[in-house]
């Protein structure tokens, strides 16, 4: 039985499919099964993958397109070993990347899973984005959670014994990944490597290309998924909405919405003294720097902005790096002149 079962769902992915089963073979980590789903594919898919003659590859087809949700879920299935890690079709692994989550399993016998800071990769291979970038331990990731996904599914592995019965779930299509990792922390560990190991394709026939809006709301679900399950009936629709505000910033945010975002932080803190959910300085640090986000973003300014933003400081406490002084800097050069006149 091999150590890793890298996965990776096909379809219609004659393009760039040589080039992702490539990254895989040229690995350093050596004792892997790369196994290859078709789904359906009407293109040259499978007469690339079967122009490979290495016998770690194992190939199979679905009776018609199925979706990537089942097929991602009858690649699990078809694993045979204690570790899965997965790649789509149209990305690339540097060749360490398995070797080096490998490493980091073998040290913590906790962990469930492993991911990896990326790339984001045009058509043609170009760099077009070096913002993926994560250092994130177990308790980090679980408050970041909170707002966002971190995790790509090409920049993962996973111990498989630590999957819950049900897999990627149906009613998240899009993103059923981030529904997934969510589910797995509440129980387990996970943590996000700095290194860039995995590069992710996007161009115009890409999913989050092709779907925005349903990304936007079912992931606004899976964020209000964990709120109900940290802290059930604890909140509010009003609350929801505030929290929703700081994951979603929108040109609409207004001088009217500080009072409320105020309750509902001290409330989340609140709330998570009670249950204990979370480590409390990790919390109130990934709070105070979705604040920030949110203040830098807001219609009109005055000096109250400030305060309440040095008030929410007094309170978090938070770990002032340079590019969060600077954005500091900014909301109160906002305040003085009641006026948004650079954009950050």
């Amino acid at each position: 039985m091999p150590a890793i079962s890298v996965l990776m769902p096909a379809y219609n992915a004659a393009t760039y499919i040589a080039q992702a089963i490539d990254s895989i073979l040229q690995q350093t980590f050596r004792d892997f099964e790369l196994i290859i789903v078709n789904d359906g594919s009407t293109d040259r898919t499978e007469d690339v993958v079967l122009s490979y003659q290495d016998n770690r590859i194992r190939y199979f087809k679905n009776d018609g397109n199925k979706g990537l949700i089942y097929t991602r879920n009858k690649l699990v299935e078809l694993s045979s070993a204690n570790f899965i890690a997965f790649l789509d079709s149209d990305d690339l692994s540097m060749n360490t990347r398995l070797e080096r989550q490998y490493a980091k399993f073998a040290a913590d016998e906790r962990l469930s899973f492993v991911s990896t800071s990326f790339y984001m990769i045009n058509e043609y291979g170009e760099i077009v984005n070096r913002d993926n970038f994560y250092d994130l331990n177990s308790e980090e990731l679980k408050s970041t959670f909170l707002f966002l996904n971190p995790v790509a599914t090409s920049s993962i592995m996973i111990r498989k014994a630590h999957l819950p019965g049900e897999v990627f779930r149906v009613d998240y299509p899009v993103c059923e990944d981030y529904d997934l990792w969510t589910r797995m922390m509440i129980t387990h560990k996970g943590i996000v490597l700095p290194d860039f190991l995995v590069s992710y394709r996007v161009y115009n026939d890409s999913i989050c290309k092709q779907q925005p809006k349903n990304i936007i709301d079912r992931r606004n679900k899976i964020v209000l998924n964990q709120l109900e399950y940290y802290f059930p009936n604890m909140y509010s629709a009003e609350d929801a909405a505030i929290h929703l505000s700081l994951v979603e910033f929108s040109l609409k945010n207004s001088l009217q919405d500080i009072p409320a975002l105020e309750q509902w932080i001290y409330k989340i803190l609140d709330l998570n003294s009670c249950y204990h959910h979370f480590e409390e300085r990790i919390l109130s640090q990934v709070l105070y720097e979705r604040i920030l986000k949110k203040f830098l973003r807001l219609q009109q300014y005055n000096i109250s902005v400030f305060r309440t933003l040095l008030r929410f400081r007094k309170r978090l406490q938070p770990v002032l790096s340079a590019e969060l002084r600077k954005k500091e800097a900014a909301i109160l050069a906002f305040s003085l002149t009641r006026k948004r006149w650079i954009n950050l």
